[in-house]
């Protein structure tokens, strides 16, 4: 039937879990990120794809203005070949310098 896209798989379940476990590597976490805020799936991140994460984590309580400052912030930091765009290791060193891995491990 339709609508079967919200469901999520026994497989990428155990996928999700492990990427959040003690034992999945720095890259294999970071790969992970990316693709949460790679939106469209063209391989890397977009102002559009930073937007519509940052909506779904703040539940659109973000104010648009604010909103757009982050988005700023972030590909000044990050965008380091300014094409607009965030590849991978452009993510990687960004992330690299925040504490990625303390948020994204949790021991079970």
């Amino acid at each position: 039937g339709g609508g079967d896209e919200e469901t999520l798989d026994i497989k990428e379940f155990a996928t999700l879990m492990s990427v959040f476990s003690i034992r999945a590597t720095r890259e294999q976490k970071l790969r992970y990120a990316f693709k949460i805020y790679d939106c469209d799936g063209d391989g890397k991140i977009g102002k559009e794809d930073l937007q519509q994460t940052l909506e779904v984590i703040t539940s659109n309580k973000m104010e648009p203005e604010f909103m757009l400052l982050c988005v700023n912030q972030v590909f000044t930091e990050a965008d380091s070949d300014q094409d607009g765009y965030i590849e991978f290791d452009d993510f990687a060193k960004v992330v690299m310098n925040t504490d990625i891995e303390g948020k994204l491990t949790f021991d079970f």
